[in-house]
Protein backbone atom coordinates (compact mmCIF):
# COMPACT_ATOMS: atom_id res chain seq x y z
CA UNK A 1 0.00 0.00 0.00
CA UNK A 2 1.36 3.44 -0.77
CA UNK A 3 2.12 5.74 2.28
CA UNK A 4 0.90 9.20 2.52
CA UNK A 5 3.60 12.03 3.97
CA UNK A 6 2.18 14.47 6.46
CA UNK A 7 4.13 17.41 6.27
CA UNK A 8 2.67 19.51 9.33
CA UNK A 9 4.34 21.54 12.28
CA UNK A 10 1.71 22.29 15.03
CA UNK A 11 1.65 19.12 16.96
CA UNK A 12 -1.94 19.16 17.62
CA UNK A 13 -2.82 19.56 13.78
CA UNK A 14 -0.75 16.84 12.87
CA UNK A 15 -1.84 14.44 15.61
CA UNK A 16 -5.64 14.78 14.73
CA UNK A 17 -4.69 14.09 11.05
CA UNK A 18 -2.62 11.09 11.78
CA UNK A 19 -5.39 9.38 14.14
CA UNK A 20 -7.86 10.06 11.41
CA UNK A 21 -5.41 8.78 8.73
CA UNK A 22 -4.58 5.83 10.28
CA UNK A 23 -8.12 4.60 11.51
CA UNK A 24 -9.35 4.61 8.19
CA UNK A 25 -6.87 2.36 7.24
CA UNK A 26 -4.44 4.94 5.77
CA UNK A 27 -0.24 4.09 6.07
CA UNK A 28 1.01 7.58 6.98
CA UNK A 29 4.44 9.04 7.78
CA UNK A 30 4.82 11.98 9.62
CA UNK A 31 7.39 15.28 9.17
CA UNK A 32 7.56 18.25 11.48
CA UNK A 33 9.36 20.14 8.90
CA UNK A 34 10.52 20.60 5.62
CA UNK A 35 14.07 18.83 6.22
CA UNK A 36 12.30 15.66 7.48
CA UNK A 37 9.74 15.86 4.09
CA UNK A 38 12.86 15.77 2.11
CA UNK A 39 14.81 12.95 3.84
CA UNK A 40 11.54 10.58 3.85
CA UNK A 41 10.54 11.31 0.11
CA UNK A 42 13.94 10.62 -1.20
CA UNK A 43 14.42 7.51 1.09
CA UNK A 44 13.44 4.23 -1.42
CA UNK A 45 12.15 2.53 1.57
CA UNK A 46 8.48 4.08 0.70
CA UNK A 47 5.56 4.37 -1.95
CA UNK A 48 4.66 7.57 -1.78
CA UNK A 49 1.02 7.55 -2.73
CA UNK A 50 0.16 11.48 -1.60
CA UNK A 51 1.82 14.60 0.12
CA UNK A 52 -0.14 16.86 2.23
CA UNK A 53 1.87 19.73 3.43
CA UNK A 54 1.41 22.78 5.47
CA UNK A 55 2.46 26.14 3.14
CA UNK A 56 3.53 27.89 5.94
CA UNK A 57 6.32 26.28 8.28
CA UNK A 58 9.29 27.61 10.37
CA UNK A 59 12.81 26.91 8.04
CA UNK A 60 11.77 25.80 4.95
CA UNK A 61 8.18 26.25 3.51
CA UNK A 62 5.88 23.52 2.03
CA UNK A 63 6.41 24.61 -1.47
CA UNK A 64 10.48 24.85 -1.27
CA UNK A 65 10.85 21.46 0.01
CA UNK A 66 8.90 20.12 -2.64
CA UNK A 67 10.81 22.21 -5.64
CA UNK A 68 13.67 20.68 -4.08
CA UNK A 69 12.79 17.27 -3.70
CA UNK A 70 11.75 17.49 -7.41
CA UNK A 71 12.28 13.77 -9.29
CA UNK A 72 11.47 12.20 -5.88
CA UNK A 73 7.79 13.22 -6.23
CA UNK A 74 7.01 12.61 -9.79
CA UNK A 75 3.76 11.71 -9.86
CA UNK A 76 2.42 12.08 -6.62
CA UNK A 77 0.02 14.23 -5.67
CA UNK A 78 0.17 16.79 -3.77
CA UNK A 79 -2.50 19.01 -1.33
CA UNK A 80 -0.57 22.06 0.81
CA UNK A 81 -2.75 22.81 3.70
CA UNK A 82 -2.58 26.43 5.32
CA UNK A 83 -4.57 28.72 8.10
CA UNK A 84 -3.31 31.74 6.13
CA UNK A 85 -4.91 34.58 3.77
CA UNK A 86 -3.54 34.36 0.04
CA UNK A 87 -1.64 37.57 0.52
CA UNK A 88 0.37 36.01 3.90
CA UNK A 89 0.77 32.20 1.83
CA UNK A 90 2.07 34.44 -1.61
CA UNK A 91 5.64 34.77 0.07
CA UNK A 92 6.23 31.01 0.89
CA UNK A 93 6.38 30.17 -3.11
CA UNK A 94 4.21 28.69 -5.77
CA UNK A 95 2.37 25.65 -5.58
CA UNK A 96 3.04 22.71 -7.80
CA UNK A 97 1.37 22.41 -10.98
CA UNK A 98 -2.39 20.11 -9.94
CA UNK A 99 -1.41 20.73 -6.25
CA UNK A 100 -4.81 21.42 -4.40
CA UNK A 101 -5.44 23.44 -1.35
CA UNK A 102 -7.41 22.90 1.45
CA UNK A 103 -8.06 26.10 3.83
CA UNK A 104 -7.43 25.31 7.93
CA UNK A 105 -9.89 24.96 9.60
CA UNK A 106 -11.08 21.84 8.17
CA UNK A 107 -13.57 19.35 8.95
CA UNK A 108 -12.08 15.65 9.13
CA UNK A 109 -14.15 14.65 6.22
CA UNK A 110 -12.91 17.11 4.33
CA UNK A 111 -9.64 15.69 4.45
CA UNK A 112 -10.75 11.80 3.80
CA UNK A 113 -12.87 12.80 0.66
CA UNK A 114 -9.65 14.45 -0.52
CA UNK A 115 -7.60 11.43 0.35
CA UNK A 116 -9.75 9.31 -1.41
CA UNK A 117 -9.93 11.34 -4.48
CA UNK A 118 -6.32 11.84 -4.82
CA UNK A 119 -3.89 9.26 -3.04
CA UNK A 120 -2.48 6.93 -5.81
CA UNK A 121 -2.40 3.88 -5.38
Amino acid sequence: MAHILLVEDDDLVANLMTKVLRRTGHELLTARNGEEALKLCRSSAYDLGMVITDIVMPGMSGPEWVEKAGGALADVPITYISGYSDDARAPHGMLVKDAELLTKPFQMDQLLDLVQRRVRR
